[in-house]
C-alpha cells in the first residue's frame, strides 16, 4: 500500500472525526482535482509536566442520589508517589417510618454492615490490616453541608469503639450466625463491627430521637472507619445506594421473639422519606521525598506522573501547533508509553482543558454534543512496536488542535487525569523529553 492510498484511508477517519470542523471540508474545496499532498508529521514539539489536579476531588455531596464508588480504606507508601492513607466517614439513617418501641423491647446488640468492593484492592493483598471505628466527635448538620472534598476530615475521637485486624478479603463470602432463625447463613463478603449497644438503646427509646436522620444523628453523631496496614495496601468498600450497607439492630420483643430493625448507612430515595447519610473518604498525602515531589511542575523530567484520589494530573502544552499555519489537520494522536512498574495502572484517560472562564471542560474530541465519542480512546493498550511490546495510550486531540490554533479555544493546555480518580491506581508516563520512548502527537495534514 502507497503512501497516498494510505492517507486516503485514514482520510476518510479523520474527515469522520473533525466533521464538527471546517479543516478537512475546506482543504476539499480549496485543491479542487489537484493531486493531495499528506504529510505525516510526529515531530511537532511537546512539552509536559506534573501537575496538581485544579479541581479538588468531590467526597460527599449531599444529594439522595449521590453515590461514587469505591470507598476507600488503608494506606499507600510508594517511593515514586509517596504516602497516601484514606479514612472513610458514615452515618445513619432512618429508612422506615415504622420503628419498633424500644421502650419495651431489648436490644441485645447492634452491627454495622459495611460490604466490599472488589475494585478498590490495591497493593499488597496479603498485609494485615487493623482497623478502628471511632464516634464523631461533633454532630452533623446535614442541612448546612453541600459537599466535602477528599482532603477534608471529620474529626473523631481519639479510644475506639471497635477493633480488629484482619486480612481484607474482598471475594469471600461469610458465615453469620442469625438469632432469630438460629442457624449460619452465608452473606456477601462484607466487614461487620459491633457497636455499643447501651448507646443505641438509650438513643432508640426516646422517640424524639427517631423523628428524622438528623434528629438521630444529634445523638449518634456518627462514625469513622481507619484501616492501618503493616504494607502497603489499600482496599474498597461499598456505600452504594444498591448495596446492603446499614446497621442491624438485632432486639427481642415483649413475647421473647428476636428481631432485626435496620437503618441505612447509604442515601437513598423512598416513598416517604428523602434524606441523605453521610458517606465519606478523605484521603491524607505526603508528597516529601518521593520522585512526584521531587519533580511537580518540572518540564525538563524524564517521567511524568498520573494518580487518582487527590493525586496528580499531566500538563501537555500544544501551543506550537499554531506553527503549522499553511496546513490542513486531517487527524492527530496524543501517544503516551507506559513505564510498566505497577500491577494495575490507571486503565482510562479522561482529557481536559481550561476555558476563559476557567472552567475544566472535557476537550472538544471526548465531549461531542454532551456524550463522549467512541472514537476519543485513552484506554491502555498492548502494542507491538519494532519487536518490542510496549503499553501505550493514545488521545484522539484532533478537534482540540483544531480549535487552539483557529483561535476557538484560548488555552493551548490539555490535561490528562484518570477516568475514575476514586481508583487507587497510578501510572508512570514517559515524558516528551525521553530518548527511546518520548510522548509525542501524531499528525496528518495537508497542503492546498
Amino acid at each position: 500500500m502507497n503512501r497516498l492510498t494510505s492517507f486516503i484511508i485514514i482520510l476518510v477517519l479523520g474527515g469522520m472525526l473533525v466533521s464538527c470542523n471546517d479543516d478537512v471540508s475546506v482543504g476539499a474545496n480549496l485543491i479542487g482535482d489537484q493531486p493531495i499532498e499528506a504529510d505525516f508529521n510526529d515531530q511537532l514539539e511537546v512539552t509536559a509536566k506534573t501537575v496538581e489536579p485544579r479541581s479538588r476531588f468531590i467526597g460527599y455531596r449531599n444529594r439522595t442520589d449521590y453515590n461514587r464508588a469505591p470507598y476507600l480504606l488503608g494506606a499507600l507508601d510508594d517511593p515514586n508517589f509517596g504516602k497516601t492513607s484514606s479514612t472513610v466517614f458514615v452515618s445513619p439513617r432512618i429508612d422506615d417510618e415504622d420503628l419498633p418501641d424500644f421502650n419495651v423491647s431489648i436490644i441485645d446488640s447492634v452491627v454495622m454492615v459495611i460490604p466490599y468492593d472488589t475494585v478498590g484492592l490495591y497493593g499488597d493483598a496479603t498485609a494485615l490490616h487493623h482497623i478502628s471505628v471511632h464516634r464523631l466527635q461533633d454532630v452533623i448538620d446535614l442541612a448546612s453541608i453541600d459537599t466535602l472534598y477528599a482532603d477534608t476530615c471529620l474529626e473523631y475521637e481519639d479510644t475506639p469503639v471497635v477493633e480488629l485486624d484482619i486480612v481484607p478479603q474482598p471475594f469471600d463470602s461469610l458465615d453469620i450466625f442469625s438469632p432469630i432463625s438460629d442457624t449460619l447463613f452465608t452473606v456477601s463478603p462484607q466487614l461487620r463491627f459491633q457497636l455499643d449497644k447501651d448507646l443505641w438503646q438509650n438513643v432508640l427509646q426516646d422517640t424524639l430521637n427517631t423523628i428524622s436522620t438528623q434528629s438521630l444523628i444529634d445523638q449518634v453523631k456518627g462514625y469513622a472507619i481507619t484501616s492501618t496496614p503493616n504494607a502497603s495496601s489499600m482496599y474498597g468498600v461499598n456505600l452504594l445506594s444498591t448495596g446492603v450497607s446499614g446497621i442491624e439492630i438485632f432486639y427481642t420483643d415483649t413475647i421473647s421473639d428476636v428481631y432485626t430493625f435496620d437503618l441505612a448507612t447509604t442515601s437513598n430515595t423512598n416513598l416517604t422519606r428523602s434524606e441523605t447519610s453521610i458517606k465519606h473518604s478523605c484521603f491524607v498525602s505526603d508528597y516529601s521525598g518521593s520522585e512526584v515531589g521531587r519533580t511537580l511542575g518540572d518540564s525538563l523530567a524524564q517521567f511524568n506522573y498520573l494518580q487518582g484520589m487527590e493525586g496528580f494530573n499531566v500538563e501537555y502544552d500544544l501551543s506550537r501547533i499554531k506553527d503549522l499555519d499553511d496546513e490542513f489537520i486531517n487527524y492527530a494522536v496524543l501517544e503516551i508509553y507506559l513505564l510498566e512498574d505497577a500491577d494495575t495502572p490507571i486503565s482510562q484517560l479522561l482529557c481536559t482543558y481550561v476555558d476563559s472562564l476557567g472552567i475544566n471542560r472535557n476537550i472538544a474530541d471526548f465531549d461531542i454534543q454532551g456524550t463522549r465519542a467512541t472514537y476519543f480512546d485513552g484506554a491502555l493498550k498492548e502494542v507491538d512496536e519494532n519487536g518490542m511490546t510496549l503499553m501505550k495510550y493514545e488521545v484522539i486531540i484532533t478537534n482540540q488542535l483544531i480549535d487552539i490554533r483557529r483561535g476557538k479555544t484560548i488555552s493551548p493546555y490539555i490535561y490528562i487525569r484518570p477516568n475514575n480518580r476514586s481508583l487507587p491506581r497510578h501510572s508512570i508516563l514517559y515524558s516528551p523529553n525521553d530518548p527511546n520512548f518520548p510522548a509525542k502527537i501524531k499528525l496528518i495534514t495537508t497542503k492546498p
